[in-house]
């Protein structure tokens, strides 16, 4: 899966003079690719990848032929029998390689200027951003997801035992009691 051509696209695919759709067709692509290579993999007309651009397999076509025209795709290896067509994925980047910092081509290197920069604007990178590699950086936004996630799921449960034991209440007998 190649993250960080989705990044790519979604930070450029303006200035490739692509249309929305087009770039949902060009997500599609990247989705398929390998982030080293850009090359995709895999049958690129398979039915799930037709199901996830919802195209027919004539209008994923005329998609992909519409984005060769634009070149942001090329041809690696035409289809033939028995073998699937590979596309390498040209750079929409002005300035490969695409690190996808916070939309930037680029990440930013703090630069001292007397003092002129201010950490809590946002002017210089903190010590935590500089550390947080693309891999932790995702794991951490897994782990804060997992956590919203449970949480919420503890106020639903809570809630749910509250409204089930209520209703226990309700439908007890005057003269019994559960003590």
């Amino acid at each position: 899966m190649g993250i960080r051509l989705i990044v790519e696209v979604l930070d450029h695919w303006q200035d490739a003079g692509l249309t929305p759709g087009e770039r949902w067709d060009l997500l599609v692509l990247a989705e398929n690719a390998n982030d080293g290579s850009r090359l995709t993999f895999g049958p690129v007309h398979a039915q799930h990848i037709l199901e996830r651009a919802n195209k027919s397999p004539k209008g994923w076509k005329n998609a992909i032929t519409a984005l060769m025209r634009k070149k942001v795709i090329t041809t690696h290896v035409p289809g033939r029998i028995k073998q699937v067509a590979v596309y390498h994925l040209e750079h929409l980047c002005p300035d490969p390689p695409h690190s996808g910092y916070k939309g930037h081509c680029t990440k930013p290197v703090a630069t001292p200027d007397d003092g002129a920069a201010d950490a809590s604007r946002g002017d210089i990178p903190t010590v935590e951003e500089d550390t947080v590699s693309p891999q932790n950086r995702v794991t951490s936004q897994m782990t804060l997801f997992r956590k919203r996630v449970t949480s919420r799921m503890t106020l639903w449960v809570t809630s749910q035992m509250t409204l089930l034991g209520k209703r226990v209440i309700q439908q007890m007998p005057r003269g019994s009691s559960s003590r």
